[in-house]
């Protein structure tokens, strides 16, 4: 980052994003972010109210400053650029605030003009007549805390953030078709996910990353990666309760868990298809026309379901054991469509989408990904069964069933290769073999471990 720490710009971050805007290949590109610092002392709730008003209206406006909350001005070649990125859908784009104590990562819908927010609502820790631009957020995401008061820490978590190559988006896009506008009800929203970084969830978060997924932590998405932290928070916490207490919280870990899996389930297997569909007017067409032949309407109900914004992804393990054992015949279908249709260049892009798609699903099937989600189902009947037989039951009698459930949970949030099923999956969505750290790679490491001594 080539300004000051507390100087607000603009700035260039590399992008190699798996994206079905343009081609279904990884896209290497440079987006334009802005950079925002902020001084506490002059609002030291600001995040806060930034964030309810989020919540209340569904996006907010802030103002293009300074530091000491000042105008800062966009230059004319500046300006057109990143308005030109923001109207696009190719990427996603940032607005990083901080005050040296958090990070926070905003995504930004739009840009306007002094006279364009006349009239608009803003915030009341901004005044209006004062700011030549205004930036409109729609969500927030905490990227990092200052638990322990190490600035300089803070700054290089910052430094990485901005290096490091994006290979990923941060907030889930809302999907769109040729006849759909997303359904803003249906997007789901860091600020309405209650996602708050405390330092429990932080030292949790970095035990999974570290010590349990290494070095393919960062291929999970956002979504899937917070779940899985939430789950492990509820998973230490039960020792701290016994009988039904106990119960509720592993229930709630198991339940964090399903999110996890359905996220990064819908992340590599649906969400592509969906995106896809909306985005190219020739496959939306294809499945406008097959969707009728399909013999399993079943299929078809959880596919346009997404697509017309009815939901958002789909929910049920057991629906995404049905598509994937149907989606063999699905694909086939489509790929058929545009098998002998070269006068496009757009069309054998799609044929080769449809074909990796279509490998991710053989995938699955050789790694037996099935069985596995077959037994995370039982798992949830099982606990399903339990909860309406304890409530006539004593509190004491949900001892094995504490021991059973708590141990299962261990053994899926494991590192274990064979238990852990997130290795396969991510091994179908990296293309290449995940490699877990031996106990005595583990013990050599020790030595890497750097002390800062007290001053």
């Amino acid at each position: 980052m080539s300004f000051n720490w507390k100087e607000t710009g603009l700035f260039k971050r590399n992008s190699n994003l798996y994206t079905f805007s343009k081609d279904p290949l990884f896209k290497k590109n440079k987006f334009l972010h802005i950079y925002l610092p902020w001084d506490d002392s002059i609002e030291n709730e600001l995040m806060y109210k930034i964030k309810a008003d989020i919540h209340s209206e569904g996006r907010t406006f802030i103002p293009l400053m300074n530091f000491d909350q000042s105008a800062y001005e966009l230059k004319g070649e500046e300006l057109t650029s990143f308005d030109i990125q923001v109207q696009s859908s190719d990427g996603e784009t940032h607005l990083i605030m901080t005050n040296f104590k958090s990070i926070h990562v905003f995504r930004v819908n739009k840009i306007w003009t002094k006279e364009q927010v006349k009239g608009i609502k803003v915030n009341s820790s901004f005044k209006k007549t004062k700011y030549l631009f205004w930036i409109e957020v729609d969500d927030i995401f905490l990227l990092d805390v200052n638990h322990i008061g190490d600035e300089s820490g803070l700054q290089q978590r910052l430094t990485e953030f901005i290096d490091q190559e994006q290979t990923q988006n941060i907030f889930r896009v809302p999907h769109t078709t040729l006849s759909h506008k997303a359904d803003q009800g249906n997007k789901f929203k860091w600020v309405s996910a209650n996602r708050s970084v405390t330092y429990d969830y932080f030292i949790r978060s970095c035990e999974l990353k570290e010590n349990i997924f290494q070095d393919v932590w960062d291929s999970l998405s956002r979504s899937t990666q917070h779940f899985l932290t939430v789950c492990e928070l509820q998973r230490q916490q039960c020792v701290f309760y016994r009988d039904r207490e106990k119960w509720d919280h592993l229930n709630l870990a198991l339940q964090s868990y399903h999110s996890s899996l359905v996220s990064e389930l819908n992340e590599i297997y649906i969400l592509p298809l969906v995106n896809a569909i909306g985005t190219f007017e020739s496959l939306h067409e294809a499945w406008c026309l097959i969707r009728e032949s399909l013999a399993n309407k079943h299929t078809v109900k959880l596919i346009d379901e997404i697509l017309d914004t009815k939901t958002n992804q789909i929910n049920s393990l057991d629906d995404f054991l049905f598509f994937t054992s149907h989606a063999k015949s699905l694909y086939y279908s489509l790929k058929n469509h545009f098998s002998k249709k070269f006068h496009k260049e757009e069309f054998l892009l799609i044929e080769n989408f449809l074909g990796r798609q279509d490998s991710l699903i053989n995938g699955f099937q050789c790694k037996e990904l099935t069985s596995t989600l077959k037994l995370i189902v039982k798992i949830e009947e099982w606990i399903k069964q339990t909860n309406e037989m304890a409530q006539s039951v004593e509190d004491s009698n949900l001892k094995d069933s504490n021991l059973k459930l708590s141990h299962l949970l261990s053994i899926m949030m494991s590192g274990n290769y064979e238990n852990n099923i997130f290795f396969k999956l991510l091994e179908e969505k990296m293309l290449k073999g995940t490699v877990q750290k031996t106990f005595a790679d583990e013990v050599k490491e020790l030595s890497n471990i750097n002390l800062k001594k007290v001053a």
